[in-house]
């Protein structure tokens, strides 16, 4: 268990690595997932071969930490490129032709309680804006003023979930649930609004 949770934290942290030189990261993910394992399984290999017992579990350490060293190596030092997530095209089109609204919009963003992840900690974006991270079973309101907008998340571990982009009319209000590692909207408030997903997933919150 502890072996795959750190195998998940390194990608996230490779996945970074690559997003920030401009390079598409589901490579380096795949990279450094082929590294650990395949030089853990070799050092297994290795080690029945010479009698090792014990030493088989410690040189499967090591071959694994020599994996994981050298893809991160690989990612933090790859040659640059001109990637850029969807995530963060999403945010810069936002921020970069916004649309005001003539009154500000509220959203409330409620995290459904469970008791699986409960201790996790999501920190929350808008439009690229650092929002409070919301408790277990909790929940926050926030105004917008512009038509256009992104919710974003990650979870602990560094892993960005699905963004959620959705517009909003001028005096609208509109609730989000947060569950399971997504976003669900709900429509509610002072105006009537219909709630749809396009072919890309992204839900819309319209008059």
């Amino acid at each position: 268990m502890l072996e795959i949770l750190a195998i998940a934290w390194l990608c996230n942290v490779n996945k970074k690595n690559a997003a920030q030189r401009g390079r598409k990261p589901g490579g380096f993910v795949a990279l450094t997932v082929v590294l650990w394992v395949g030089l853990e399984l070799l050092a297994i290999v290795i080690g029945v071969a010479a009698g090792m017992e014990v030493g088989v579990y410690l040189l499967a350490i090591l071959f694994a930490g020599i994996g994981g060293l050298t893809s991160y190596l690989i990612a933090k030092n790859c040659r640059t490129g001109d990637y850029i997530s969807p995530q963060d095209k999403a945010i810069a089109d936002i921020i970069n032709s916004p649309e005001y609204l003539d009154t500000p919009a509220t959203i409330e963003i409620m995290r459904e309680k469970r008791f699986a992840g409960a201790l996790m900690d999501y920190p929350l974006k808008l439009n690229g804006q650092r929002l409070a991270s919301i408790p277990n079973g909790g929940s926050i309101t926030v105004q917008t003023i512009s038509r256009h907008n992104i919710l974003s998340a990650s979870d602990t571990y560094g892993t960005e979930l699905k963004p959620f982009l959705f517009d909003m009319e001028s005096g609208g209000y509109a609730t989000i649930r947060f569950k399971a590692g997504k976003f669900a909207p709900i429509a509610t408030g002072t105006l009537p609004v219909s709630l749809y997903t396009d072919n890309n997933g992204s839900g819309v919150i319209s008059q």
